[in-house]
């Protein structure tokens, strides 16, 4: 756990569930300790889950250049970075492969899941894009 802030790999298997119920977990999953344990923790305790992951544009598609300047903006912490084509095609592989696993991993775990992406009119994105997915009509 770092900057006091509780992982949710480490928080939600130890919530405690009366019954049966259904978890909507809302997130970019770019958890420090990965998202399984998560994920698996609410299956295993009987709870109807959804995954909706959110991501920025900046995270989907980033537009740097140059020497650049990168804060996490849960942590503050910083990070100097040469943006380039080399670097963002690096990046957008990394990123693929990440929306990959994510998505292979809900799915082996029988739980419904949605990429919004965050750069267009959330409301309406977020009501299509759980709509195309089945997790609202």
């Amino acid at each position: 756990m770092g900057h006091g802030r509780a992982q949710p790999a480490q928080l939600i298997p130890q919530i405690s569930f009366v019954a049966r119920g259904a978890c909507v977990l809302v997130s970019d999953f770019l958890f420090e300790d990965g998202y399984e344990r998560a994920l698996r923790a609410l299956v295993f305790k009987h709870q109807e889950t959804f995954a909706v992951q959110v991501l920025s544009g900046g995270e989907l598609s980033p537009e740097l250049e140059g020497a650049v300047r990168l804060i996490d903006s849960e942590t503050n912490a910083a990070m100097e970075y040469e943006a380039g084509p080399h670097a963002l095609a690096e990046y957008r592989r990394a990123l693929d492969a990440f929306l990959t696993d994510f998505a292979s991993f809900s799915t082996r775990m029988a739980i419904p899941h949605a990429l919004i992406d965050a750069r267009n009119d959330f409301e309406q994105t977020a009501l299509n894009t759980l709509a195309h997915a089945g997790l609202v009509r």
